[in-house]
C-alpha cells in the first residue's frame, strides 16, 4: 500500500480511527500554557537519532526506534508525526496482507490523532490527521474538512494542496467532490512543488490514462524549458523505461539526471508517495533501460548501484536478484 494514495484519485492512502475532540483540544491547550510557563521541552537526542534512521531510509530500524522514543516521551508530537512516516514505509511494496494493512493503518491513525492531539495548530500534523480519516473512504467529508483547515494554517503547504486536488477531482459530488476545486488545487501544487507535481502528472499519464505519447510529450515539454533539470531527464527515462520506447534517448537522459544537481525532496506526509527523483532510482531506470537492450552485465551493474546508493529500493533489489539467480 506503499502506493495506496493512487486508489482515492490516483490517488494517496486512506481508514479512520481517533478522533480529534474538543476535550483532546482544551488538553493541548493546557499543555501548551504549562509549557510556556515552564520552558520549552528539552532537546530528545534518542529522536534525532531515530529521525536520522527515517531520513536514512532504515525503515524497520527507525521504527522500532521511533516506539522506544513515543513510550519514553509521550508528550513528543514530531516522535508521534515521524513513527506514522516509519510504519507507512514499512507496508509490503507488493501484495500486502489484508490483516496487516488494516493493523498498520489504524496505528498510523491512532499516532496522527495523538500528534494532533498535542500539537493541534501543526498544520503538518492536522493535514495528516485529515488524511487519516479518509483512509478507509468512510469519512471523505470529515477529512477533507480537516485538511481545509490544515491548509488555512499554511496555505502554501503543497501536500495539502495534492491531497485536496485527489479528494476534489475524485470523490462523487454527493460526498463533495467538484472538479473546479480540483484544479485550482493542481495548480496551487503545481506552483508551490513543481518537481513533484511532475512526478504526479507523468504517473497519472502512465498508470491511470495509459497515454505514452503524451507523457513523452509532457517531458518534452518540460526540457525544452529547462533541460539542464535532473527531474526532468530523469522522466524521459522513467517514460522510456515504462513504455520500452525511445530507449536510447531515455538512457541517455538519466545519464545526464546524473551529472546534474538532484533536488531536495521536499514532503513530510505518510501519504504523499515517495520522492522518486533520487540517484538510486536514476540508476534504477537505467538498469530497466539496458536489460531492455539486452545488455545484461550493464543492467546488473545499474541495479547493484542503485541499491548501493539507497537498500530501501524494493524493485531495484528485486531486479538484482533476479539477474543473479
Amino acid at each position: 500500500m506503499r502506493h495506496a494514495f493512487r486508489s482515492l484519485a490516483r490517488s494517496p492512502r486512506f481508514v479512520a480511527t481517533a478522533r480529534f475532540t474538543s476535550r483532546a483540544a482544551l488538553r493541548s491547550l493546557c499543555a501548551a500554557l504549562l509549557a510556556g510557563l515552564f520552558g520549552t521541552a528539552q532537546a530528545s537526542p534518542a529522536y534525532d537519532a531515530a529521525f536520522a534512521l527515517l531520513t536514512g531510509h532504515h525503515f524497520p530500524e527507525a521504527e522500532s526506534a521511533l516506539r522506544r522514543v513515543v513510550q519514553a516521551e509521550p508528550a513528543n508530537a514530531a516522535a508521534y508525526h515521524a513513527l506514522s512516516r516509519a510504519i507507512m514505509a514499512g507496508v509490503p511494496v507488493e501484495n500486502p496482507g489484508k490483516e496487516e494493512m488494516e493493523a498498520r493503518m489504524k496505528d498510523i491513525a491512532q499516532c496522527l490523532a495523538r500528534a494532533s492531539e498535542l500539537e493541534p495548530t501543526n498544520a503538518a500534523y492536522l493535514r495528516d490527521f485529515g488524511m487519516s480519516q479518509i483512509t478507509g473512504m468512510t469519512s471523505i467529508k470529515k477529512g477533507r474538512l480537516i485538511i481545509e483547515q490544515a491548509l488555512i494554517l499554511n496555505p502554501k503547504d503543497s501536500e495539502a494542496h495534492s491531497f485536496l486536488a485527489a479528494i476534489y477531482g475524485t470523490a462523487p459530488w454527493m460526498l463533495g467532490g467538484d472538479k473546479e476545486k480540483a484544479a485550482e488545487h493542481r495548480r496551487a501544487f503545481q506552483e508551490l512543488d513543481p518537481p513533484r507535481f511532475a512526478l504526479d502528472e507523468i504517473n497519472r499519464l502512465l498508470w491511470i490514462d495509459r497515454k505514452f505519447p503524451d507523457a513523452f510529450s509532457y517531458c518534452e515539454e518540460l526540457l525544452k524549458k529547462n533541460p539542464r533539470d535532473a527531474v526532468n531527464h530523469y522522466l524521459y527515462g522513467y517514460v522510456a523505461a515504462t513504455a520500452k520506447t525511445n530507449l536510447e534517448r531515455g538512457l541517455t537522459s538519466l545519464k545526464e539526471a546524473l551529472t546534474l544537481p538532484c533536488p531536495t525532496p521536499s514532503g513530510n506526509s505518510p501519504y504523499s508517495q515517495p520522492f522518486m527523483a533520487t540517484p538510486s532510482n536514476f540508476w534504477e531506470k537505467i538498469g530497466e533501460i539496458e536489460g531492455q537492450l539486452g545488455h545484461a552485465e550493464a543492467s546488473r551493474t545499474a541495479f547493484a548501484k542503485a541499491v548501493e546508493l539507497d537498500a530501501s529500493n524494493y524493485w531495484a533489489a528485486k531486479a538484482l536478484v533476479k539477474l543473479k539467480s
